[in-house]
């Protein structure tokens, strides 16, 4: 053994900031735990050593877990897309509450969890997810028939200055002359 004891080292809040750990590494909630770091997507705790780190973000199970998606919450965003993003943090406590109801397991692998999805993970979802995929279906919807734009300035309650930019032109999909939002600024 050495002169020296071994001593606890803590979990550091400036990790959570770095590029590797931010998506998952977070203090661990359990305050009776040996353990001070936590893995939020393989739900384990984890001894606070950046290198004990490092080797868990590499570990064939952190990445089949990271690379999980919950399925429950893939409909949601495309349905606040058609109405208020705000309509989602009802939907999702309404869709919990039947799951707090529901004793039974028979059609599931494993018993309900709780659907966590709210306003800013369904906009992150709808920006940099659903958006992306609309405009290339538009892009290719349009292809190289003839288009025209068409502009619409306001200011909303915010005194913020919007300018949305919309795009007509002839859908050979639809066979139809087709009116669609483009972006707004």
């Amino acid at each position: 053994m050495g002169k020296w004891a071994k001593y606890e080292k803590k979990h550091k809040k400036e990790w959570e900031r770095e590029a590797l750990f931010k998506a998952w590494l977070t203090s661990n909630p359990n305050p009776n735990s040996d353990v001070s770091s936590y893995c939020k997507v393989c739900e384990t705790g984890l001894r606070s050593h950046k290198s004990d780190l490092e080797k868990h973000a590499n570990t064939s199970k952190h990445k089949q877990q990271a690379c999980k998606v919950d399925k429950r919450q893939l409909p949601l965003p495309s349905f606040a897309t058609h109405t208020t993003i705000r309509s989602v943090d009802h939907l999702t406590d309404i869709i919990n509450s039947f799951n707090d109801n529901e004793q039974t397991t028979s059609f599931r692998s494993q018993p309900p969890r709780e659907l966590h999805l709210h306003r800013t993970k369904c906009s992150a979802i709808i920006k940099n997810v659903i958006a992306p995929s609309l405009l290339n279906e538009l892009i290719e919807d349009v292809g190289t028939s003839p288009f025209s734009i068409i502009l619409d300035e306001s200011t909303d309650v915010s005194t913020n200055k919007l300018l949305a930019i919309m795009i007509k032109y002839y859908s050979q999909k639809r066979n139809d002359v087709v009116t669609q939002f483009f972006i707004i600024y």
